[in-house]
């Protein structure tokens, strides 16, 4: 279909043109209301792409405008010429296509949308196949049961049977959104089975990936004795592939995929096929073997005997010692769950704590930082005696890392429940001191996280030593987020502490900070503001309004904005209201347009709080209980 038949009769009609001039106000303003949609469809025809990418995504008003008639017979063949075009516009194309399902004139005609989403399943960018067999299943799922077996199958016996790779690789991908579809006809779902199991064979290596993909999608829409008869057989060559990206794929199946087994011989063999796969040549299917092991021994553990977990084990402790960093430390991130279930204490302590030795000493430091991770959740399956005797020393070895990852990594997980902090001490507040000085600003910021809970337990003189010292070196660093996590900080640390006299000291202290640059004001605000939460609000309202009269605009308009928040969420009593508004006054007169303009907000609030407040009070006086 050529732009000119899509376009022409838009402009204004054939019969139009030649009616009388007499024609009446409506047809003209019908007339006039066209003209729009004749842009957009001359805008689909431009050279500049982002012309056309604007008047794609407006295709409903276009196809609205043309009648459903029209939109079949027309703009969906004249999208499908389209299909050659950039990516981009592809990608649009896959996205607006399914909009037109409302007007092509009923679930009826849903299937005139195939071809060109069968046509964007096999273009050359796999971002764009991915996305059309996407939006395909989509559309497979909503064509009507009656016409099912008039369009599903010719679907997928053109992709399956298509001379190009990428055909047969979308015939695999959607395969099993068809089958759903089938499940009534039995001839019509067998022949789809043969067929897409004869795809396992195929010369092409990214079709035989793709099955695998797709098989164990397709074996959970089977009855379980079906798919292991039919299916599982297929699977197991997968897993034997020569490409190594057939058999991720295919151990991708095998772990989510598949429903317990009734035959023993199908037991065994996927007992068997795991086994090999967790030792692969591959790096990538050793990988992916490590970081779903967990998964993995859950898979078996249905009818694996003590012989076969020892074995697994024993293929665990391969994956922690790999020659890859990436695969040693995915397999390290599976401890946790394995501890005190699948590895107890007895076997922790025969086979494990030699290769944790290594792991505290990688040479690879992710490695290691994902080893300080799990090491501390490790230690709280298990009694007292070991982790005193076996983390606590591998935790001192983590938190003197030379690289801040691990360190950062073994704090954020310590549970104090699990590690005693005062057996720590000589290592704990070193760390944390590099730590808060190092270079990378989201380290500094982690670290703060890990404050209140501290506090929580260490001795009061410590806190005011060392943790005090650090939270106030923070309050003056030169990344404003952190500056402001500090401020949030030592409320939390209050909180923790719960004393209200060593609030109010510590209080009187940050207000200190004041004397320095008008960045720390600025903190030292959001501090004060956080403090409301445990202190007199007289005595915190009592330092902002201080900061009302500050020399710098930035740290006037900050107090503004403050008090503003406080007010809105109903923190600060209607008795302050007087004072606020008297101090707040002389800032509309402010020099700075700003402050001026936000301390006008903020009067306009406690005027109109006040108002409400006087109005409720008056009222329960005239109505006494």
């Amino acid at each position: 279909m050529n732009e000119k038949a899509l376009t022409e009769p838009m402009d204004i009609d054939d019969d139009e043109q030649t009616a009388e001039k007499d024609q009446t106000k409506n047809t003209k303003m019908d007339t006039e209301s066209l003209r729009p949609i004749a842009v957009l469809i001359d805008a689909l025809s431009q050279e500049d792409m982002q012309v056309r990418i604007g008047a794609l995504r407006k295709v409903n008003r276009i196809a609205e405008a043309l009648g459903p008639d029209r939109t079949r017979k027309e703009l969906i063949p004249y999208l499908s010429d389209m299909l050659d075009d950039d990516d981009d516009v592809l990608r649009i194309i896959c996205e607006v296509l399914l909009q037109l399902l409302d007007y092509v004139g009923g679930e009826q005609y849903y299937h005139t949308l195939i071809q060109p989403y069968e046509t964007l399943c096999v273009v050359e960018e796999n971002s764009i196949r991915l996305l059309a067999l996407k939006k395909l299943a989509t559309l497979t799922a909503k064509i009507p049961e009656k016409l099912v077996l008039d369009h599903l199958p010719p679907l997928f016996n053109r992709l399956a049977t298509s001379d190009w790779h990428t055909a047969r690789t979308a015939a695999a991908g959607v395969a099993p959104d068809i089958y759903v579809r089938l499940a009534h006809n039995k001839e019509s779902s067998e022949k789809l089975e043969k067929d897409f199991l004869k795809l396992a064979e195929d010369a092409m290596p990214q079709v035989r990936r793709a099955v695998a993909e797709s098989i164990g999608l397709l074996a959970l829409k089977m009855k379980p004795e079906i798919a292991e008869e039919k299916v599982f057989d297929h699977l197991v060559k997968l897993a034997a592939d020569e490409q190594d990206s057939v058999r991720v794929r295919a151990l991708q199946s095998l772990i989510e995929c598949f429903t317990p087994f009734k035959k023993e011989a199908n037991i065994n063999k996927r007992v068997w096929t795991i086994r090999r796969l967790c030792v692969d040549p591959s790096w990538r299917v050793r990988f992916l073997a490590a970081t779903k092991f967990y998964k993995l021994c859950q898979l078996l553990s249905v009818k694996m005997s003590e012989a076969d977990t020892t074995k697994m084990l024993d293929i665990f402790l391969k994956l922690l010692k790999d020659s890859e960093a990436e695969v040693r430390a995915a397999a390290a991130s599976q401890l946790s769950e394995l501890s005190g279930t699948i590895i107890s204490e007895e076997v922790m302590t025969s086979k494990f704590l030699t290769v944790f030795k290594d792991l505290s000493d990688d040479q690879n430091k992710y490695t290691r930082a994902q080893f300080a991770e799990v090491l501390v959740p490790i230690g709280s399956k298990f009694s007292k005696s070991f982790v005193t005797s076996n983390i606590l020393p591998l935790v001192l070895i983590l938190l003197k890392d030379p690289n801040p990852e691990p360190r950062l990594k073994c704090l954020s997980r310590l549970d104090l429940n699990v590690v005693n902090p005062s057996d720590l001490s000589e290592a704990l507040m070193p760390c944390i001191a590099e730590l808060v000085s190092d270079d990378s600003w989201r380290v500094r910021e982690s670290v703060l996280e890990m404050f209140p809970s501290l506090s929580s337990r260490l001795d009061r003189s410590i806190i005011d030593k060392k943790i005090k010292t650090l939270l106030f070196q923070l309050m003056n660093d030169k990344v404003e987020i952190v500056r402001c996590s500090a401020a949030k900080t030592f409320l939390k640390i209050c909180q923790a502490v719960n004393d209200e006299k060593w609030t109010s000291v510590l209080l009187d202290e940050i207000i200190e900070l004041k004397k320095s640059s008008y960045l720390r004001r600025q903190a030292v605000l959001v501090a004060v503001q956080c403090m409301v939460e445990v202190l007199d609000i007289k005595l915190c309202i009592k330092h902002l309004t201080d900061f009302l009269e500050d020399k710098v605009p930035n740290v006037r308009l900050k107090a503004c904005s403050i008090f503003t928040n406080l007010i809105d969420n109903n923190k600060i009593p209607t008795i302050h209201y007087p004072t606020l508004i008297k101090k707040f006054t002389p800032l509309k007169s402010d020099s700075d347009p700003d402050v001026s303009y936000y301390a006008e907000q903020t009067l306009e609030r406690l005027t109109i709080k006040k108002t409400v407040s006087t109005s409720d009070e008056t009222m329960e006086e005239d109505n006494p209980k």
